[in-house]
């Protein structure tokens, strides 16, 4: 199982790596370049399916 982040970290609002991604998701969403955010919502996707991201 692969964790978001580390158990240490856990209620200190630390962010993990995931939320940094969609964040910049969200970002280049929200200036219009959705052919990057198009990019950046497949990436997740396929880590997602494939395993690398656990359930949130």
């Amino acid at each position: 199982m692969v964790q978001s982040s580390p158990q240490l970290e856990a209620g200190y609002d630390v962010a993990g790596p995931f939320y940094f991604i969609l964040s910049g998701h969200s970002m280049t969403h929200r200036i219009e370049w959705y052919v990057v955010a198009n990019m950046v919502e497949k990436a997740l996707s396929a880590a997602f399916l494939d395993g690398k991201i656990p359930e949130i």
